[in-house]
C-alpha cells in the first residue's frame, strides 16, 4: 500500500482509496467519510484495506466497516457529535509527543483537555500547534499548574479540579464544528487507576451530555 499512486496495490489518489490488483483499478473509499485523524491512521487504514482485498472480503462489507470504524479505544477515539462539537478520547496520550501527534492529526478548532500525573517532560514541542489550532486549554491534575505556567500566552487557559469540571467547560466554550479532545500528555494515575479508566469516565460524561440543554 501507498499514500501515492503506485502500479499495483492499494493507494491514495486525489483523497480516494483505490485498488489496482490483478490488472483491475477501483475506487474502494472516499478518505472524507473517515471517522478517525491523522495521517497514521490513514497508513492503518490502506494496510487494512490490502490485506482485506487479498483476502477476498466483498468490497461492499470494506466499505461499510471502514464508515463504521472509529478507532481502538481511547487512541484520537471519536465519542460522540454532540449538538456539532465532537468530543475525541485520546486518553492512551499520556506522554508530550502522543499529544503532539494527535493535535496535528485532528483538523479544525480544538479544546484541549490536558493535565494529570505529572511525567517531568518538556512541552516546548507542543507550542507551535498550540498556538496555531487550540482555542483553549482546560488543564487539569497535579501538572496542571506547571503546564499552565510553561504554556501561558498561547492560548485562552483554564484550570479545573477534575475531568467533568473539565468536559463541562469545553462543552460550554464550543462552537458547532470544534472539537473537544482528551489528550493529557500525562499519566492518570493521580485521579484515575489507568488510562483506560480516564478514557472510560470520559466517554461517559460525554454521553450524558446528549441527553442536556445547553445554556
Amino acid at each position: 500500500f501507498s499514500k501515492e499512486e503506485i502500479e499495483e496495490g492499494i493507494f491514495l489518489k486525489e483523497k480516494k482509496i483505490v485498488s489496482r490488483l490483478f490488472g483491475q483499478e477501483e475506487e474502494l473509499f472516499d478518505t472524507g467519510e473517515l471517522s478517525i485523524p491523522g495521517p497514521h491512521n490513514l497508513e492503518n487504514v490502506l494496510a487494512a484495506c490490502g490485506a482485506l482485498m487479498l483476502l477476498g472480503v466483498e468490497k461492499g462489507t470494506i466499505r461499510q466497516s471502514l464508515r463504521e470504524f472509529k478507532g481502538l479505544k481511547h487512541r484520537l477515539e471519536l465519542v460522540e457529535d454532540v449538538k456539532g462539537v465532537r468530543f475525541i478520547n485520546d486518553s492512551k496520550a499520556t506522554n508530550v509527543g502522543a499529544t503532539l501527534r494527535a493535535l496535528e492529526a485532528v483538523p479544525g478548532h480544538i479544546l484541549l483537555i490536558a493535565g494529570g500525573q505529572d511525567k517531568g517532560s518538556s512541552l516546548s514541542p507542543l507550542k507551535k500547534v498550540i498556538r496555531e489550532k487550540v482555542e483553549a486549554l482546560i488543564l487539569m491534575g497535579q501538572a496542571k499548574e506547571r503546564f499552565a505556567r510553561e504554556l501561558t500566552g498561547l492560548s485562552n487557559i483554564y484550570l479545573v479540579s477534575g475531568l467533568r469540571e473539565a468536559v463541562n467547560k469545553a462543552y460550554s466554550l464550543a462552537w458547532p464544528g470544534w472539537t473537544v479532545l482528551l489528550s493529557p500528555a500525562c499519566a492518570s494515575f493521580d485521579m484515575f487507576k489507568d488510562y483506560q479508566e480516564r478514557g472510560e469516565t470520559f466517554k461517559k460524561m460525554v454521553k450524558e451530555l446528549k441527553g442536556e440543554k445547553r445554556e
